[in-house]
C-alpha cells in the first residue's frame, strides 16, 4: 500500500474547508492545523510558496478591514503549502470573480446577501486547477 499523495491531501483539505464553510460559516483551527501538518509532511512546498505566504498577508489585511473571513485567510495559509503561487493566485482570482457574479445576481433578484462562503467558490476552482494544471 503506497503513501497518500499530496494531490489527494490537498483535495481532502479543500473538501473539508468547503463543508465547514458552507455548513457553519467557519473553518475550525483543528482542521487548519491538520491541513498544515499534512502539507508539511507530504513533501517539500511547491515553487513560489513564499509568494503565497505574502498573498496570505494581503488577505490578512482584507480580513482586518472586514472584507474577508478569518477562515478564508487560514485556509489560504495552508493552501500556500499545497499550491504554487501562480495556481493559488489564479484560483483566488477566479473564485472572487465567481462570487461577485453570484452576489450581483442575487442582488438583482432581490435576495441580497452580504455574506457568501468563499470556499464554495474557491474549493471547486482550486480542485479543477489541481486536477488539470
Amino acid at each position: 500500500m503506497g503513501a497518500v499523495s499530496a494531490e489527494w491531501l490537498r483535495l481532502v483539505f479543500l473538501a473539508g474547508c468547503l463543508a465547514f464553510d458552507v455548513l457553519s460559516k467557519r473553518i475550525p483551527n483543528l482542521w487548519v492545523s491538520a491541513g498544515l501538518g499534512a502539507a508539511l509532511l507530504s513533501g517539500p512546498p511547491p515553487a513560489g510558496w513564499v509568494l503565497g505566504l505574502w498573498f496570505t498577508l494581503f488577505l490578512f489585511g482584507l480580513w482586518r478591514r472586514g472584507w474577508l473571513g478569518g477562515g478564508d485567510v487560514k485556509a489560504a495559509f495552508v493552501l500556500s503549502f499545497f499550491f504554487s503561487a501562480d495556481r493559488l493566485l489564479t484560483g483566488f482570482l477566479l473564485a472572487e470573480l465567481l462570487a461577485l457574479g453570484v452576489f450581483f445576481a442575487l442582488r438583482r433578484a432581490g435576495r441580497c446577501t452580504t455574506e457568501l462562503p468563499l470556499m464554495a467558490f474557491l474549493a471547486p476552482t482550486l480542485g479543477v486547477i489541481a486536477l488539470c494544471w
